[in-house]
């Protein structure tokens, strides 16, 4: 292409042109070749053109900040790379910013501040945990030092009535009585009947269990005084019934049955007599005059 002649630069055959190129994207720098018509004679000139580093073209990715990107103008200054940050916006993916600066992304497990330091954008109980941790069960709310959340091996905690957390973290069916069924959570009767039956709250209906001296479990689970072993019954007068044990309440038969001492001879379906139920003065020791008949009766 030497030694073409010309008046002026479009004169000049394309061989002295060469198209705008970016030849250092770091810095968004580029050239372009024109041709030029210099004493009659064509020939090339090297001219600085930035506009082939386009606009995005990342220039730098600048770590755990922000790539810098070129813009694509004619003549365009090198860009620079942040070296603080304001907030994790500021920071590439994988960082995010503490302390004005773009730090790694935490792993599970790892302490923690706040959801943006961890890695999966969830920080609890100051830890980067895989979910947020209840109190359901066994549970204990906080996450471990492996990213998962943490369980009571013993206790009660949170399980349901007549439950407690195993070695393993779950909650489990017991067996309890007593004050140890309450701790279990079990309501049912009172506490001196109440038990739990492997993993079912109920009560015991009978005897007196965990109940107080002289007190008994009855069909409602409550602890009661213990009726009487014997009940006596004392008429003013002969029964009509000569079947003295259908005069005894629900729960009693008829033991024996005395008289007064003057009336044992007007008595002549023949009652029981004897003397260690009698007072001194010769009178039943339920009643009250000589013409009366005492039944003793007997709880079942």
């Amino acid at each position: 292409a030497d030694g073409d002649c010309c008046v002026a630069p479009a004169d000049c055959p394309a061989g002295y042109t060469e198209a705008v190129t970016c030849n250092e994207v770091s810095s968004c720098q580029g050239f372009r070749i024109d041709a030029a018509c210099t004493d009659f004679s064509c020939a090339s000139s090297l001219v600085e053109d930035d506009s082939a580093c386009l606009d995005g073209l990342e220039a730098d990715p600048c770590g755990p900040y922000l790539a810098t990107h070129c813009t694509g103008e004619l003549d365009q200054p090198t860009p620079a790379c942040q070296e603080s940050c304001a907030g994790d916006g500021e920071c590439d993916d994988g960082f995010h910013c503490d302390d004005e600066a773009c730090v790694s992304d935490l792993v599970l497990g790892s302490d923690c501040d706040e959801d943006s330091d961890c890695a999966n954008e969830l920080c609890h109980s100051g830890r980067c945990c895989q979910e947020a941790c209840t109190t359901e069960g066994c549970f204990t709310g906080q996450c471990g030092e492996d990213g998962a959340c943490t369980s009571h091996t013993s206790g009660h905690q949170h399980c349901a009535a007549c439950e407690a957390c195993d070695e393993s973290g779950q909650c489990a069916a017991q067996t309890a009585t007593a004050a140890a069924a309450t701790a279990l959570g079990c309501s049912a009767g009172d506490e001196g009947c109440r038990r739990c039956d492997n993993g079912s709250c109920t009560y015991f209906t009978s005897a007196q269990q965990s109940c107080s001296s002289n007190h008994s479990c009855n069909a409602q689970g409550s602890c009661e005084v213990n009726a009487p072993v014997y009940q006596d019954i004392c008429f003013g007068g002969y029964p009509q019934n000569k079947n003295v044990s259908t005069y005894c309440p629900a729960g009693y038969s008829h033991y024996y049955h005395v008289c007064g001492a003057s009336s044992i001879s007007n008595y002549s379906w023949g009652p029981y007599y004897d003397d260690k139920y009698l007072t001194q003065s010769g009178h039943c020791s339920c009643c009250c005059d000589c013409n009366s008949v005492c039944v003793r009766c007997k709880k079942n």
